[in-house]
């Protein structure tokens, strides 16, 4: 399986069979990021400025394909994201002067890299080689703990790449907690918490409806119906990440888009879908490849280098059971935060309608499907049970009516669903490897350790996805399955390191670790 990397426009006989992941850069003056499912991988459509975006990528391309004129800085850059023995193909000759600048020479049609006098130049944040992961067996099944929508997610991504894949959940079908909701909302709401936190939620949201739209769900079970953002969001539209998308509405206009009275301006996003996260789970449950295995404890322990399930052996092992995960001791130190949110269901009495639209302010609420309107949610800080609690239908009536609601529902006639979701400090999902202890590694870190015993072997993550789980769970899934199988990630650098679960031992490494033996 070759990752490629092309460059300006492609040529006849460039690669047409994509097998991981096709990036296609082209010079601009902003980075843009955007993973699309291909049918046999993932696309990674990138833009920017040359130098940028390969100090952003990470050193595992097979080939780069180039058609564009490079300057020698360009050459250098370039040639740092190419493994051990990758080739460089180039179109133009007149990069010839550029590619020995760089300290390589031309062979026939592709440039080799050779050693070249002095220190070999390093691209800007590059990883460190204690990150470098050797793939995992694809001989060898890999266990998925958990089938909600971070698990099946992630046990599609895994198949896709030619993974056996065995999901594990105690419950007898998918979907059945945290994910369980009738409806959920793949949306993106502008963050004003950090840049990277807006851009891994774009990212995310762009790639999870381009998954929605290859499903074959009933208008029962999905609709494209747009989203309206409601109250003043100053800044928003003007912001480089969302220009284009999100637009300003009057509160007329607003009212004509929801088909319900808006009594304050709005953001207009088009292209919206709502979707039932079990319908869907079941549709990316058909990937060849997947066995799933339900009603079996999410339980696990360390064995032999390797881990057991069920008295099951495994290798590669994904953690995916969401606010559970802090139940399993491998995973204690990460610091998952609980969330309890109910959703409140209403049958539509005659003369009563949903809206046209899904909307969202500090609730949300969605086009109501077959005669119910599903609305909420609650927000329970630090609730670990999913039982209704006192006040949240009152809460989600509140928030129906700011929502401009034409009808009061009783709240005597109000059924619903409580779900509990995992978050994390910083409202960034927790991906990638597990260490030991952080203080393990924090300790490695300082002392610039490249080993790998700082990580539990075989061990992975994908959860702490808060209430944004069908929006991040699938690009989530994507990047944590490129590392088991050893292929450039689809996030930038930055995005990489923003979201690695063991990120708070990246960022304050310590000069003596408390625990330094066994597993945890």
């Amino acid at each position: 399986m070759t990752a490629r990397l092309c460059l300006g426009q492609p040529l006849p006989g460039w690669p047409s069979n994509l097998t991981a992941l096709s990036i296609q850069l082209q010079p601009s003056s902003q980075s843009h990021w955007q993973l699309l499912p291909h049918e046999q991988g993932w696309q990674l459509l990138v833009s920017g400025p040359i130098l940028e975006l390969c100090q952003q990528l990470q050193p595992a391309m097979d080939e780069i394909w180039l058609n564009h004129p490079l300057t020698a800085e360009q050459c250098h850059a370039l040639a740092n994201l190419l493994r051990l023995g990758g080739r460089l193909y180039d179109s133009r000759p007149e990069n010839s002067s550029a590619w020995r600048g760089a300290g390589l020479v031309w062979q026939a049609d592709h440039w080799q890299q050779q050693q070249s006098q002095g220190p070999k130049p390093q691209a800007a944040g590059r990883l460190r080689l204690w990150q470098a992961r050797q793939p995992s067996n694809r001989d060898q099944p890999i266990a998925v703990l958990g089938a909600g929508i971070a698990g099946v997610c992630t046990a599609q991504a895994l198949a896709k790449l030619g993974y056996q894949v065995h999901l594990y959940d105690r419950q007898g079908e998918s979907c059945q907690e945290a994910s369980g909701n009738r409806q959920g909302v793949l949306y993106i709401k502008p963050s004003k918490k950090s840049e990277l936190l807006a851009q891994f939620q774009w990212q995310a949201w762009q790639y999870s409806q381009a998954l929605l739209a290859q499903s074959e769900l009933s208008s029962l079970d999905k609709g494209q119906s747009g989203l309206l953002l409601l109250g003043q969001h100053a800044g928003v539209a003007n912001n480089p990440l969302y220009r284009g998308s999100y637009q300003p509405l009057s509160p007329e206009q607003a009212s004509s888009k929801a088909g319900w009275p808006v009594d304050q301006p709005a953001l207009w996003l088009d292209q919206c879908a709502w979707v039932h996260p079990k319908a869907w789970a079941q549709q990316l449950l058909k990937q060849a490849g997947i066995q799933c295995r339900f009603h079996r404890p999410c339980q696990l322990q360390a064995h032999d280098q390797g881990w057991l399930v069920d008295n099951e052996f495994y290798t590669q092992l994904v953690i995916c059971t969401g606010i559970h995960s802090s139940n399993l001791a491998a995973c204690q130190h990460l610091s998952l935060q609980a969330i309890q949110g109910w959703v409140s269901h209403y049958a539509l009495k005659p003369g009563q309608q949903g809206p046209d639209c899904i909307l969202c302010a500090k609730g949300y609420v969605t086009p109501s499907v077959a005669g119910q309107l599903h609305f909420g949610a609650s927000y329970g800080l630090n609730l670990n049970q999913a039982s209704e609690q006192p006040k949240d239908q009152a809460h989600n009536l509140e928030r129906l009516a700011e929502l401009g609601a034409p009808f009061v529902p009783d709240a005597k006639g109000l059924t619903g669903r409580a779900g509990v979701r995992a978050a994390t400090h910083d409202t960034l999902p927790l991906l990638g490897a597990i260490a030991q202890t952080p203080e393990r590694l924090a300790w490695q870190l300082a002392h610039d350790q490249q080993q790998h015993e700082c990580w539990q072997p075989g061990l992975w993550i994908n959860s702490g996805h808060g209430s944004r789980g069908l929006s991040t769970a699938p690009l989530s899934a994507a990047v944590v399955a490129c590392q088991v199988a050893g292929l450039p990630v689809p996030l930038s650098q930055q995005l990489f390191f923003a979201t690695l679960a063991e990120r708070r031992a990246l960022k304050h490494p310590q000069a003596k670790p408390s625990r330094l033996n066994g597993r945890t």
